[in-house]
């Protein structure tokens, strides 16, 4: 039995040092302490010792001991108990935290005779606490600054949006409206929050709302939201807007919300359309004058040649000077109708876009050139795979056009030469000669309608040529430009689309 009582003393002890914790009592006659060793240990005071209630009162710290008094008065004198976490100075001046307990014991008559209780080193709890604390005041702060960021970034938003002429708008991951700008209200009517959620789908043009669901749709994989439609105004009309938004993503890369802007088109695309009637009907008009100027023209020719073999006299006669006149100038005429209809061709032929070999061409056309004046010495070059996205007909049109003039204009030089040339990557290519060239401060002029710079006792033309390049280039999507210098050539460029790469 004294063993049992001797291992469980120990056992006792063993939890005592884990816990950090030891017991004592006071007498409330000598107000003297007796404690454990443990419990002397937490105040580095020897084993065994037995010190007064003013000497352990004077290890506390100012703010700690009033409180420890009075819970240790209050317990003798009324047998009070309590409960009390004090900062104290052990003897050895080491700052420490210690959890004291007390409860009173009372004799046989009711007389509180001493208090017994415990206490505990909680010096590494509280200061895990003043960390906890500490990251939780930061936290704190740093939450109140992003607050105010954030709070500040919404007001500039707003501001912005809201000084914007266009209606600005942001929409949740469902599609659901959470914000729409002053220029919207201006323009659909109300006033916020009306349009929020999905009730903007309302002034939506009803044709409109399928492809605008598919575009939603195909926009949430892709990420960018865009096309076109009417939106049903504050006085009942319908306005045409192109709409764009882009997704605003989280850290963690899922979008959180988009931002959207519409534009409205109504007035350009009217515009357009008007500017597309005119265009279609002065083509149909060009078109319509060329051919009917076509049959009295070679009617006037055909008689011309009978009243030729009729009219007797010598070569050098005025009769025959007239007749010659008016064959030269029906021919001239034949020249400036059938570029008038090359011109509108080329203005109204229906495109099919495909890759096109404009080296292919460029060597056909040279090849053909050549073949037609084989007394004609040119040297000529054109580099290998040019492929562009456009058109074969138009192309051929201006490589015709093109290089017709180049091998027109380098007839007076000494050493002709012509290069067809570009880069695929930059998606630019070139005519160049060696030939006549030109001033340039006359360019503006170049790719006008029977504009020409070179007289017709020069060079022969009909001044429609480069008119119908400029046109053929623009109905691709890319431009034309010249640059040249009297007497040293002209380069011709132009930009087309390249052939996509798989």
């Amino acid at each position: 039995a004294q063993a049992k009582l001797e291992a469980q003393a120990d056992l006792l002890g063993m939890a005592s040092r884990l816990a950090r914790m030891g017991g004592w009592q006071v007498d409330t006659v000598n107000q003297r302490i007796t404690w454990s060793d443990e419990a002397s240990a937490i105040l580095d005071m020897p084993a065994g010792s037995s010190p007064s209630l003013e000497e352990v009162f004077a290890l506390f710290l100012p703010a700690s001991r009033e409180k420890t008094v009075l819970a240790v008065q209050e317990c003798m004198l009324h047998g009070t108990p309590f409960d009390v976490e004090v900062e104290m100075q052990t003897a050895t001046g080491r700052p420490v935290w210690v959890r004291s307990m007390g409860q009173a014991v009372r004799d046989d008559l009711g007389r509180i005779v001493r208090i017994e209780g415990a206490q505990q080193d909680i010096t590494q709890r509280m200061a895990l606490l003043e960390q906890v604390r500490e990251l939780n005041a930061g936290l704190e702060e740093k939450v109140a600054e992003r607050t105010s960021a954030l709070a500040r970034q919404e007001a500039l938003f707003r501001t912005l949006t809201d000084e914007a002429p266009l209606p600005i708008w942001t929409v949740d991951r469902r599609g659901a409206a959470t914000f729409f700008s002053r220029a919207w209200y201006d323009l659909i009517g109300g006033e916020p929050p009306r349009w929020d959620g999905h009730r903007w789908v309302e002034v939506v043009h009803p044709d409109d709302v399928a492809e605008m669901a598919g575009n939603w749709k195909q926009a949430r994989a892709s990420g960018h939201y865009a096309g076109t439609r009417r939106l049903r105004a504050r006085d009942g009309s319908y306005r045409t807007t192109t709409y764009r938004a882009r997704p605003v993503r989280g850290e963690n890369g899922e979008i959180e919300f988009w931002v959207g802007v519409d534009t409205d088109i109504t007035d350009i695309t009217a515009h357009q359309a008007a500017l597309q009637l005119a265009n279609a009907q002065l083509e149909a008009f060009s078109y319509s004058v060329s051919h009917d100027l076509r049959s009295p023209l070679q009617r006037v020719a055909a008689f011309a040649q009978l009243l030729e073999a009729e009219v007797p006299g010598s070569p050098g006669g005025k009769a025959r000077h007239y007749l010659d006149r008016i064959r030269a100038n029906t021919d001239h005429m034949t020249e400036l109708i059938e570029g008038l209809l090359a011109l509108a061709h080329v203005s109204q032929i229906d495109m099919v876009r495909a890759p096109v070999n404009i080296s292919d061409i460029a060597t056909a056309i040279l090849e053909q050139l050549q073949a037609d004046e084989p007394q004609r010495k040119v040297a000529w070059r054109v580099e290998p795979d040019l492929v562009v996205m456009g058109d074969t007909r138009l192309m051929h049109s201006v490589l015709e056009n093109l290089l017709g003039n180049a091998w027109k204009f380098t007839g007076p030089a000494a050493r002709p030469e012509i290069t067809v040339g570009g880069s695929n990557a930059r998606g630019e290519y070139f005519v160049r000669d060696n030939g006549a060239g030109f001033d340039m401060a006359h360019a503006g002029k170049l790719f006008g309608t029977f504009q020409r710079l070179h007289g017709d006792t020069e060079f022969p033309g009909t001044g429609i040529g480069l008119a119908t390049v400029a046109r053929a280039i623009a109905r691709q999507g890319g431009r034309v430009w010249a640059d040249a210098r009297p007497g040293q050539g002209a380069t011709f460029s132009f930009t087309l689309p390249g052939v996509p790469q798989a």
